[in-house]
């Protein structure tokens, strides 16, 4: 048999799994409110199939990428060269990020120093990422500009 027609079978599978649940949800939507007991029945297999496929997925493209880059040592080099980049941006972000204890207006803390130190980390990376994109992307349209 191909792997097509097992990937399409298994696909099929989860298709009717799928429908299962779903009809099955709606069939006993109203009586689900404050029947914590048919909550459980009905909705955790549903759940636990979404788990599963999550986890299948993830499985899937981490394995396929690490084939790949086994496959591939350039993608590799290459691959290793873009998360150190990555990784001093993000030292970049963490340098320039303040660590000050947030507060309430009445003086009550909401958020320590380290916390608030990683969520600037987190907006200071999410912007330096964005720009040097940009600067990538105005890089390529200029490049392209006066090659043709």
């Amino acid at each position: 048999m191909k792997n097509t027609k097992i990937l399409n079978i298994v696909v099929g599978v989860v298709m009717l799994l799928g429908l299962f649940f779903w009809i099955r949800t709606g069939m006993n939507g109203d009586e689900l409110e404050g029947n914590l007991e048919l909550q459980a029945s009905v909705l955790d297999p549903f759940s636990w199939l979404m788990y599963l496929l999550l986890i299948a997925a993830a499985l899937i493209s981490v394995g396929f990428s690490i084939k790949n880059l086994i496959r591939h040592p350039e993608l590799l080099k290459r691959s290793l060269i873009g998360l150190a980049g990555m990784a001093v941006i993000l030292l970049l972000a963490y340098v320039l990020s303040p660590d000050n204890v947030v507060t309430s207006i009445k003086g009550i803390e909401l958020a320590s120093s380290s916390v608030s130190k990683w969520v600037s980390t987190g907006i200071w990376y999410s912007l330096l990422l964005g720009a040097v994109g940009l600067l990538f992307f105005v890089y390529d349209f200029v490049k392209s500009f006066i090659n043709n």
